[in-house]
């Protein structure tokens, strides 16, 4: 008798921690779940993390030549980098074709507080043979993914089962989860990009 009593506040626990973590997606998340613009919980710097080294940056994209952008903390932990191939870009916001030799001005600007990256041009696709990867180190976050006061089970739930990188194809539509790669030792996720538009880290 008081081994079913355990057990079934063993079970009463972890419906709890599920309920918390899945908010009521009892089918587990997936690339291709969306939530609305409001809706999304995207991951905080931690209040004691270090600044970065630039919240905005530009660069020369060449059709044919591979480019790298890395932003990283002061101090030289990693952050934030971004991957473009020499055969990546593929089309202009209007629609055009990028042709071999020709070149596109990228922007990134990064959130001060939040793991929030606005890319511009906004609607710029690239080859999906050929995509953008974007890698972002969260060892700095806030712990705290749920924002309840404490870090416990139900963040490392968060944390290892639902956060990802989410897409928004324009500012105040709907977020698109992505498929994207957690490396748990390093604490980053990696994805790869199709088209320009505003990303986050969040779950």
């Amino acid at each position: 008798m008081e081994e079913n009593v355990k057990r079934m506040r063993v079970w009463a626990l972890l419906l709890v921690a599920i309920g918390a973590a899945c908010s009521n997606d009892s089918t587990g998340p997936k690339p291709g779940d969306t939530v609305g613009p409001t809706q999304l919980h995207i991951v905080r710097q931690d209040a004691a993390a270090p600044q970065l080294q630039a919240y905005a940056a530009s660069f020369w994209a060449v059709k044919g030549t591979s480019r790298t952008l890395e932003i990283d903390y002061l101090g030289g932990e990693d952050f934030f980098r971004l991957d473009v191939p020499g055969d990546a870009l593929l089309r202009r916001p209007d629609g055009s074709t990028i042709q071999q030799g020709d070149s596109v001005l990228i922007s990134v600007e990064i959130d001060p507080s939040l793991m929030l990256f606005r890319f511009e041009p906004s609607g710029l696709v690239f080859d999906g043979a050929h995509p953008v990867r974007l890698r972002v180190d969260y060892s700095n976050a806030d712990d705290d993914f749920d924002e309840d006061g404490d870090v416990d089970t139900d963040d490392d739930a968060i944390e290892g089962t639902w956060l990802s990188v989410w897409r928004q194809p324009a500012s105040g539509t709907n977020w698109v989860r992505l498929a994207s790669a957690r490396d748990a030792s390093l604490e980053d996720f990696e994805a790869e990009l199709v088209q320009f538009s505003n990303y986050a880290l969040a779950w």
